[in-house]
């Protein structure tokens, strides 16, 4: 396969929900900091509507 990985549907989904869960975790962990670092209030209302449209 000269080191080129074939990525098949179950592989596929797997690695979705994968990013799908980093992405979380870093938004998470973003609003901790902000919460934390006294963010202004738009940044912090930035991060929370993204938020809301990662876990919808």
């Amino acid at each position: 396969m000269n080191g080129v990985m074939v990525m098949d549907n179950n592989n596929r989904e797997r690695f979705e929900e994968i990013d799908q869960q980093v992405d979380g975790i870093i938004l998470y962990l973003l609003k901790k900091y902000a919460v934390k670092n006294d963010f202004p209030m738009t940044q912090k209302a930035e991060l929370q509507e993204e938020t809301e449209a990662e876990t919808q």
